[in-house]
């Protein structure tokens, strides 16, 4: 192991969007061309760990069932049905075990299918890396990642570890997870200062984030819990747990119950007694009547209720872990945010579409879907930029099938979106269409505007002056 790699072993690159992208190579003991050796992410490995975020175990089946039994209501259920068999009254005391047994299964079985959907989409959710090792490329498992690692990134790919980017060309990230901004960053590979905000490090690619357009190179340099989504991870799972208002609800309400039967017990043993009735018949008559006032029917009419709550949140595919969680939910009045994206769907919308004189809506979608790196996956989710998805939805809205105007007009040319030249443009089979800026070099009378866009939702149409994107005919 070379000393850099050593070194980096020891302790990460935490000022990397600070440094250069050769500087980060040596830093980590790596070379560009040919990647890390089999060997040395085998050592890198087992001194660092694997890629994955700290997560605590699951809770075991005991652990849920043993759940059930915690309430102040239920102790308070177990002590009257053992009172009921004292006093000699085993009907009573077997009517509250038979509510407190299918109370314990109802909140147990809905419970242990919540975290085995919980567990099973985990499961699914894999991630793969394009990585680069021994001078060749191939797939890995995100989890097998190592500090020093070339990874290749391409549209719709998730960020498998914390990057130090190499090369980006036209790299659009969506980082709404990390930082709530729901439009995509552009990156590259520029170096900024020490102190910038997470947000505007546009050398950096980090783990948890997706790319909607472009591709990129980069090297790992952080993994796991070392990587920044990993310490949100650990300070979250700091946090001390609150009860449930339903919970801390019956907590009191056991306290007052036990309260007041301790106190009428009592009270109704010394009248007993100083009437002089016989002690065995006061007792009796106190214990029965302590057992009456307990609400054996409660803990099972909330659990039911929960678990109702419960299915009816799993059709809508909200996944509850645990049963107290749907009275939470149900009692939120107020959710602040800090700003959109953070509790949206992250998706854009075209609200309106200013035409020039003259032009066709058809054009207009036709060049807007062909000029368009987006798509619409079969399930309906957005993949790609939210702008060029929001495009794509609109044509359909309008009638046009693009899915099918894509496969006839197929494109033999293109020279992707930039950001200087605020412009893309593709050659279909015939003609150019562009989006955005129109080129300055052809003669105005070969370009004909189809029209631009308008994020206003008022029905008002814009001037001709508003600023908007272009999507324009050339040809």
């Amino acid at each position: 192991m070379t000393e850099p790699a050593r070194h980096a072993l020891t302790r990460r690159v935490d000022d990397a969007h600070a440094m250069t992208a050769a500087e980060v190579l040596v830093r980590l003991g790596v070379d560009e061309e040919d990647g890390l050796s089999t060997e040395e992410v085998q050592t890198r490995r087992r001194e660092i760990g694997a890629n994955l975020l700290d997560r605590a175990d699951g809770p075991s089946r005991w652990t849920i069932l043993i759940d059930q039994l915690r309430s102040a209501v239920v102790v308070l259920l177990i002590l009257a049905a053992a009172a009921a068999f004292a006093i000699g009254k085993p009907i009573e005391g077997f009517a509250v075990l038979i509510v407190l047994v299918a109370n314990t299964i109802v909140g147990f079985v809905t419970e242990l299918r919540a975290i085995r959907s919980i567990e099973a989409l985990d499961a699914m959710a894999r991630t793969v890396a394009d990585v680069e090792r021994d001078g060749r490329r191939d797939e890995v498992d995100a989890e097998q990642l190592v500090p020093g690692d070339l990874v290749a990134l391409e549209a719709g790919d998730a960020v498998p570890a914390d990057l130090r980017l190499l090369e980006a060309e036209d790299l659009r990230i969506e980082e709404a997870a990390l930082t709530g901004e729901s439009e995509a960053v552009l990156k590259g590979t520029d170096r900024v200062e020490a102190d910038t905000a997470l947000g505007d490090r546009s050398g950096m690619a980090y783990m948890g984030t997706t790319v909607l357009a472009g591709r990129a190179r980069g090297v790992v340099v952080a993994t796991g819990p070392r990587a920044v989504v990993g310490q949100i991870a650990e300070l979250t799972s700091g946090t001390r747990k609150a009860q449930a208002p339903l919970q801390a609800g019956l907590e009191r309400l056991s306290r007052i119950l036990t309260v007041v039967v301790i106190v009428l017990a009592f009270a109704l043993t010394g009248i007993g007694l100083l009437r002089g009735l016989p002690l065995d018949g006061v007792l009796e008559v106190s214990i029965a009547l302590a057992v009456a006032i307990v609400p054996e029917g409660l803990p099972a009419v909330a659990t039911l209720t929960l678990a109702v709550g419960m299915a009816r949140m799993a059709r809508r595919n909200a996944l509850v872990r645990r049963l107290p969680v749907v009275e939470t939910l149900g009692s939120t009045t107020v959710i602040a945010s800090d700003k959109t994206g953070t509790l949206t769907r992250n998706m854009m919308t075209v609200a309106d579409v200013w035409l020039c004189d003259g032009v066709d809506a058809h054009d207009f979608w036709a060049a807007a879907t062909l000029c368009n790196d987006a798509d619409i996956a079969p399930d309906g989710d957005p993949v790609g930029d939210p702008t060029e998805a929001a495009l794509l939805t609109g044509a359909g809205a309008a009638g046009l099938d693009w899915r099918r105007l894509r496969e006839e007009s197929p494109r033999t040319d293109e020279i992707p979106f930039d950001s200087a030249a605020k412009r893309m443009a593709v050659r279909p089979r015939s003609g150019l269409v562009v989006k955005g800026r129109a080129p300055d070099s052809p003669a105005p009378t070969r370009i004909r505007s189809c029209g631009r866009l308008w994020s206003s939702p008022s029905r008002s149409k814009p001037p001709p002056s508003a600023s908007g994107p272009y999507v324009t005919f050339w040809g």
